[in-house]
């Protein structure tokens, strides 16, 4: 839980890439002020559920993980998506070019900064960097993790395909 930090999504096994989506980080373009931590829903997976953990991960485990920011104005790129597709619309089939999608859609450069300044003060190092400004990469320790997105891994079998795999205990 931070006022704009975190939705974990999913974490997958030993030290490989976790999809973490920033959700209400972005509102109208800027960053959003709220007066506390906010406590994100719908983040633990499913399969977690009636599981019961078989310990922790290390640490000082590496983890590296793909910070996804959400795209801004949600109503009219939905809008545009129904005319690129819609055969009697003036933009049926005109795709925005990658710079243009970004600069209409993509977070902006100042919340990007922000993401990057916010995972640096929490023990996170910048692995890499996008040009439409969607994704973050980050590495760090699961302590680290723990701490920037206010919460706690926990080792899990997934009985389906009998493999070690790592989540979120609660909501970020």
């Amino acid at each position: 839980a931070r006022n704009w930090a975190s939705r974990l999504q999913i974490m997958r096994a030993k030290r490989t890439w976790v999809a973490v989506v920033l959700g209400g980080l972005l509102a109208g373009g800027g960053l959003l002020q709220a007066a506390g931590p906010q406590r994100l829903t719908g983040h633990v997976p499913k399969l977690v559920h009636g599981l019961v953990p078989i310990g922790r991960p290390a640490p000082t485990n590496e983890l590296h993980l793909a910070l996804s920011l959400p795209l801004r104005h949600q109503a009219e790129l939905k809008q545009l998506l129904g005319q690129l597709y819609d055969p009697a619309s003036p933009n049926y089939r005109h795709f925005l070019s990658a710079p243009d999608f970004a600069r209409r859609f993509g977070p902006s450069a100042e919340d990007y900064a922000a993401v990057t300044r916010y995972c640096q003060q929490h023990g996170l190092s910048v692995v890499g960097t996008h040009p439409n400004r969607t994704v973050l990469d980050v590495s760090g320790p699961v302590r680290a993790v723990e701490a920037a997105f206010h919460t706690s891994l926990r080792l899990y079998r997934d009985p389906r395909q009998n493999h070690t795999f790592y989540a979120p205990q609660s909501e970020p």
